[in-house]
């Protein structure tokens, strides 16, 4: 699992940028020194990494699906007024 934490939380699927992966390997480690000054046992270290990882894959979902549902849910006179004028 150590090897997947970064690449999940540094980017999407696909798109992953190298800043976002050195970010989330400071992110982790950070983390994980500060749990450990805190004399936190390996298993809660672990569990608190596995609800970063969790929260990474489980939030930019149910953004996407929220903004969906808002895109779906918009009458037609508000999409209207949304949209930029034409030039001719």
């Amino acid at each position: 699992m150590p090897e997947v934490g970064p690449y999940r939380v540094g980017g999407t699927k696909v798109a992953v940028s190298m800043a976002g992966v050195i970010l989330s390997i400071l992110v982790i480690l950070n983390l994980r020194n500060g749990l450990a000054l805190a004399n936190a046992t390996g298993n809660t270290q672990a569990g608190v990494i596995g609800s970063l990882l969790i929260l990474s894959v489980l939030v930019p979902n149910l953004v996407g699906a929220a903004r969906s549902r808002a895109r779906r849910g918009r009458p037609a006179a508000a999409a209207a007024r949304e949209s930029p004028p034409v030039a001719e």
